[in-house]
């Protein structure tokens, strides 16, 4: 039960970033206003979080990899302690920075989808086809 209250409130909150920032209204009409929207761009919400979740992850594994494979090479031609340390921080930094990066983009994407849900307007930079194509017509 908890974990569908959870799911129900990441839902009718997804939008409440752009909601508190474009609109004038309280709280609570936020999360209504969010989960309207929410209802209108399902579709395009649920595909672009998972590819922007899709690239996080891949990123976030090839570093892993990357950096798995340098330390193993450092360790055994004789690196010290000291070299691992900073390939294991360059490691952190990079996921960390990817981390970053695709909550930002994530986050940006939502507030043009949203802009245009409420207001009919394209963000500057948006191609109409990916914008209008994420949101339903009521």
């Amino acid at each position: 039960m908890a974990g569908l209250l959870g799911v129900g409130w990441n839902i009718a909150t997804f939008f409440i970033a752009p909601t508190l920032l474009l609109d004038d209204v309280s709280v609570w009409q936020s999360i209504k206003n969010s989960g309207n929207v929410f209802r209108k761009t399902w579709g395009e919400t649920l595909i672009t979080s998972v590819s922007v979740g899709l690239f996080a992850f891949v990123a976030i594994v090839l570093s892993i990899a990357f950096y798995g494979a340098l330390g193993f090479m450092l360790s055994k031609a004789g690196v010290a302690f000291l070299g691992l340390m900073i390939v294991f921080g360059l490691c952190m930094v990079t996921i960390i920075s990817v981390a970053v990066l695709s909550s930002c983009l994530s986050e940006i994407f939502k507030v043009a989808l949203y802009s245009y849900a409420r207001s009919g307007t394209i963000a500057h930079g948006f191609s109409p086809e990916l914008i209008i194509g994420g949101v339903k017509e009521s």
